[in-house]
């Protein structure tokens, strides 16, 4: 067969592509096709069998591999072969798919002289080769991360308990903590109980006895009107019967099936319950009630982050106070309250400050935003809603300010200073404000305090208790005579941005009302 032959080389060195060209003058051997690799240094991996081919059936529509390098083969990092199942949340149940929660974490429970791991070193790889018969390293093989040992020794590469305890392995740290178990009740038998480690109790904890734990605490059976504190998680399998008694702390997360009557329960991270009845309650993460109940029924419930429940409260209308509260600024931006059921008449509640009076709703979100709480359907908030509510309130570019004073002098002087750079509108009583507020919402409020009939703090009053929720969140400075303490404390309580004292010049009141919106604006 006469013709030309064409070569591609990958760029690895690792694949040679033959191709024919018909209508060439060189009669196509396998001897030339062996001097055109000669030609290109190719040594290693050429496929006899295809140059055979190409020689009695070659096709110029075919593309023929014609020699292949040999990859290296990585070899295996160090790695620790454990003898337990290891568990990253070893306090955290888990929630089925009807929705109840099973509360039977995985516990693994050692002797003195039980291997608990073994190390197994890395073995390195093999060499690879290019068609050019060059050397190709494998990625050498890493050991593992040396592991930190609480109880436990290294002989060689197996790692034996050195104490009776439950065994754990977070991040590189292999512990055995100690471990306190309590074949029976926690009563007035055993006393009070403190154990440095984790404690494990088979059965309940009865009423009056104080149970403490620098660890975790574990409990088969119920809590009664018990003290119970752990430096980690509490988890209860059946629940807490409070009796009006119980104190519940724990510094990380507390999971029980139900709480009743606690008098006060504290966790540093979350709450998991299927309902929780006349307690009061606060975590320094999130709240949640999804399982088959589902249930937030009477007391004091307070969150940093989130409440997440399927009902609040009950038909009888059972008074309920839901409190979102931090100071964190990324926790404001996740938190918020999700009622996948409905509230009930009798909730009431507060979020970061916006305060709402009566909560009954059916299902819904409310989450806080610059201009208070705000209430949507399940799943449909979006925190850029903010900006679109922002831009509602202005209207040609400028900024809305309200003044609410029954000194004629005082709004004209006022409204002298501010006209220039916002809108400006100004009123001499409460009562007008009110009417004001029902056809519009200003960015801000000038607000005397001494005026007749209802006053400045009567007045704001009424606007954070509004139903609209960005009314209730409108940003609101006192500007008044009034210096008592008693009296600006009250003020206080109300949330306004500021509490100025007359006279109030001009350079000054710009630059306060200036710095508000520049501040407001970066937020």
């Amino acid at each position: 067969m006469l013709g030309k032959i064409k070569m591609d080389i990958g760029k690895d060195a690792m694949t040679a592509y033959m191709y024919i060209i018909p209508g060439g003058e060189v009669e196509i051997t396998e001897s030339y096709l062996r001097e055109e690799l000669e030609k290109r240094g190719i040594k290693s991996g050429i496929n006899e069998e295809v140059l055979h081919e190409i020689v009695n059936v070659g096709s110029p529509e075919k593309d023929y591999l014609v020699a292949s390098g040999t990859p290296p083969v990585k070899g295996r990092d160090g790695r620790y072969e454990l003898f337990f199942e290891r568990r990253v949340d070893e306090g955290a149940p888990t929630i089925r798919a009807d929705g109840s929660v099973d509360y039977s974490p995985v516990i693994h429970m050692v002797k003195k002289g039980d291997k608990v791991a073994e190390y197994h070193p890395p073995m390195q790889g093999t060499m690879g080769y290019t068609i050019f018969d060059a050397v190709v390293a494998p990625a050498p093989s890493k050991e593992g991360i040396p592991l930190k040992c609480i109880n436990v020794e290294r002989r060689g590469n197996e790692y034996i308990a050195q104490k009776d305890g439950r065994i754990s392995l977070k991040g590189n740290k292999l512990e055995v903590k100690e471990y306190l178990l309590i074949d029976g009740n926690a009563g007035y038998s055993l006393g009070n109980i403190n154990f440095n480690g984790d404690i494990h109790i088979q059965g309940d904890i009865l009423t009056d006895v104080k149970v403490t734990a620098g660890g975790s605490i574990e409990v088969d059976g119920v809590v009664e009107g018990a003290k119970v504190v752990a430096g980690k998680n509490i988890l209860v399998r059946h629940g807490i019967h409070g009796k009006g008694k119980a104190i519940i702390h724990a510094g990380k997360n507390l999971t029980s099936n139900f709480v009743e009557e606690a008098k006060e329960v504290r966790v540093g991270k979350d709450i998991l319950v299927d309902y929780m009845i006349n307690t009061d309650a606060s975590a320094g993460g999130k709240i949640q009630a999804t399982g088959k109940t589902g249930a937030l029924i009477g007391g004091k419930i307070q969150a940093e982050e989130m409440i997440d429940v399927i009902r609040i409260g009950n038909d009888k209308g059972v008074k309920t106070q839901i409190i979102i509260r931090s100071d964190d600024p990324e926790k404001k931006q996740q938190g918020g309250v999700i009622v996948r059921g409905r509230a009930y008449p009798g909730t009431s509640g507060e979020i970061y400050g916006s305060k709402m009076e009566n909560m009954a709703m059916t299902s819904g979100e409310i989450h806080f935003t610059e201009y208070g709480a705000e209430k949507c359907e399940l799943g449909t908030f979006r925190r850029k809603r903010t900006a679109e509510l922002k831009n509602s309130r202005q209207k040609n570019g400028k900024k809305l300010i309200l003044l609410v004073d029954d000194d004629p002098v005082v709004l004209k002087t006022e409204y002298s200073y501010l006209c220039s750079d916002y809108q400006v509108v100004a009123v001499s009583s409460a009562q007008d404000a009110l009417i004001f507020l029902k056809k519009r919402l200003p960015d801000l409020i000038l607000l005397d305090y001494m005026m007749p009939k209802m006053n400045g703090r009567q007045l704001l009053e009424v606007i954070r208790k509004s139903q609209n929720s960005q009314c209730a969140a409108t940003p609101v400075f006192f500007v008044t005579s009034v210096t008592s303490k008693k009296t600006r404390d009250e003020c206080l309580q109300l949330y306004p941005q500021g509490y100025l004292i007359k006279p109030v010049g001009k350079e000054e009141l710009l630059g306060i009302v200036e710095g508000f919106f520049a501040k407001d604006q970066e937020s």
